[in-house]
C-alpha cells in the first residue's frame, strides 16, 4: 500500500515469509518457541517470556505478533493513574529502549498514551 507518508512493501526483498499459529498454552510463551532475542539490544527468548507473562497477569496483556525484531501485545487493562502509567511506561522502556528513542524521545507523553492506547508495539533493531 503506498500512501502519504507509507512506504510501499516491496515483497521481493524477501525469499520467503511463514506465517504460522503457535498452539500454545500461553501466549507469552511465544518468543520461547520461536526462539526470538539475543541479538543487539533484543533480550533473550526468555527474558521476553517473563516480562511477557507479568503484563499477561498484571495488565491482561496478550500478545498478538512475534517476529524476529518485533512484538506487538494487546493491553487490555489501562493504567488508571499517572503513577501506574509512568511506571508501566518505565518498563516498556526497560524491556525495548526503542520506544522512546525512536518514538516520542519522552518517557512522560508515552506513559500518558499508555492511559488509553490498547496495542503496545516494541521493536528491536
Amino acid at each position: 500500500v503506498a500512501g502519504k507518508g507509507l512506504q510501499q512493501w516491496d515483497a521481493s526483498r524477501w525469499q520467503r515469509v511463514w506465517i504460522g499459529r503457535l498452539q500454545t498454552k500461553q501466549p507469552w510463551e511465544a518468543p520461547v518457541w520461536l526462539r526470538i532475542g539475543g541479538v543487539n539490544d533484543h533480550p533473550e527468548a526468555a527474558s521476553h517470556a517473563g516480562v511477557l507473562q507479568r503484563w499477561e497477569e498484571r495488565w491482561g496483556a496478550r500478545v498478538l505478533t512475534v517476529t524476529q525484531n518485533l512484538v506487538e501485545v494487546d493491553g487490555a487493562w489501562h493504567p488508571e493513574s499517572w503513577e501506574e502509567a509512568f511506571k508501566l511506561g518505565q518498563e516498556h522502556y526497560d524491556y525495548c529502549p526503542n520506544i522512546i528513542a525512536a518514538g516520542t524521545n519522552n518517557l512522560s507523553i508515552y506513559a500518558r498514551k499508555l492511559m488509553y492506547e490498547d496495542v503496545w508495539s516494541f521493536w528491536w533493531d
